[in-house]
């Protein structure tokens, strides 16, 4: 028997956005559910929450701020973590 193909399943939710202090700047936090199906019988799943500043670019549309992104909680460790992330 075969195994079906690796999914993956991305889930965001609970997205809050603030203003700061800085004009065109926003605090976003939001928190992500990862699934990963891989095996016939093989499921991991991630649960974490993101911190973003996101930033208006030139052409007037949002820019995640790479150097201030921060995970809010660890993330659980496992094979393929750097994948599901």
């Amino acid at each position: 028997m075969l195994d079906p193909p690796e999914r993956l399943r991305r889930f965001v939710s609970n997205v809050e956005a603030y203003h700061t202090d800085n004009d065109g700047e926003y605090l976003v936090l939001s928190y992500g559910n990862t699934t990963r199906f891989g095996r016939l019988y093989e499921q991991e799943q991630v649960i974490y929450g993101r911190e973003d500043v996101l930033r208006r670019g030139q052409d007037g549309g949002l820019r995640i701020f790479p150097d201030a992104s921060t995970w809010i909680n660890d993330v659980l460790r496992n094979k393929k973590s750097p994948v599901l992330l």
